[in-house]
């Protein structure tokens, strides 16, 4: 895992970061390696966001070498995108899809 201030990051220590969840890896990760889309052991580490309708992250610039690795993204009970290199409009603090 990796932790820091603006501009700097480091890594973490395997014991100081909680393992990824046994659901996590037997639903998700297992059916990944078992389709040969990555190699037994390769992935270590999982996001998971939980939103309110109409909750998102909001929009933001990644530092490049996060897309060294592939991106796997899992949706479940609602329709989402991932969208690069989009413009947001945000009203009253939400999302404003007329706007965008």
């Amino acid at each position: 895992s990796q932790a820091g201030g603006p501009g700097s990051e480091r890594i973490l220590p395997p014991g100081l970061v909680d393992p990824i969840p046994g659901w996590i890896e037997s639903k998700l990760i297992a059916m990944l390696e078992d389709g040969d889309l990555v190699p037994r052991g390769w992935i270590n580490s999982a996001v998971v966001n939980d939103y309110k309708p109409g909750g998102m992250i909001i929009s933001h610039v990644d530092p490049p070498h996060l897309f060294a690795r592939p991106i796997f993204i899992a949706s479940f009970f609602a329709d989402c995108g991932l969208s690069f290199g989009a413009g947001f409009a945000f009203s009253g603090g939400r999302f404003s899809a007329a706007e965008s």
